[in-house]
């Protein structure tokens, strides 16, 4: 695409940003998920080293 994003037309930009926000949004959401499996496996660390 030659032209710079600025001069796209306003609908084009708003869907393209829509998009790009959609997509910041999942990669979120996966980042999210992955913390909360750690944080799950760090206390069942911790679980099993307070058993010991």
């Amino acid at each position: 695409m030659s032209q710079n994003f600025e001069e796209l037309p306003g609908k084009v930009r708003l869907v393209f940003l829509k998009g790009y926000m959609q997509a910041l949004e999942d990669i979120a959401d996966k980042t999210q998920e992955q913390a909360c499996r750690m944080q799950a496996k760090i206390e069942q660390i911790q679980a099993e080293i307070a058993a010991e």
